[in-house]
């Protein structure tokens, strides 16, 4: 079985804003240290430059970055992770959105979830998180 996330951000004043990339780049650094995380690709390295939107009004607003996990990775071990990614979410910046998904690529691949919807619609603006 084989798991993945995405940490999806939106910034009013954009991603690249100082304040929010420090504040995901802190994020993403501790979301690679969690035991079952193989790799963290972050819309901050070339590799993951692409996961910034472009298009219409969330060009630079909004971003994602994918958490690969072990492959023996299980569901239970996989919510937890959830858990601990949500527990890093950072707090106190002003216009800054986080949101947290778990996806089962086997499930993906067969058909059995949907795929991802547009990251835009991850994070409606009705439902900000606390800070």
């Amino acid at each position: 079985t084989s798991f993945f996330g995405q940490i999806v951000f939106a910034a009013e004043q954009g991603v690249n804003d100082p304040e929010v990339r420090a504040a995901m780049e802190a994020m993403l650094t501790k979301a690679a240290a969690i035991d079952g995380v193989t790799a963290v690709v972050s819309p901050y390295t070339p590799a993951g430059q692409a996961q910034i939107s472009n298009r219409g009004d969330a060009a630079g607003r909004i971003a994602y970055a994918t958490v690969n996990f072990r492959e023996d990775i299980d569901h239970t071990r996989a919510n937890a992770i959830g858990g601990e990614l949500r527990d890093l979410m950072p707090r106190g910046v002003d216009g800054l959105r986080v949101a947290v998904h778990r996806y089962h690529a086997v499930g993906m691949l067969s058909g059995n979830q949907r795929k991802p919807p547009d990251i835009a619609a991850q994070i409606p603006d009705q439902t900000p998180l606390p800070h």
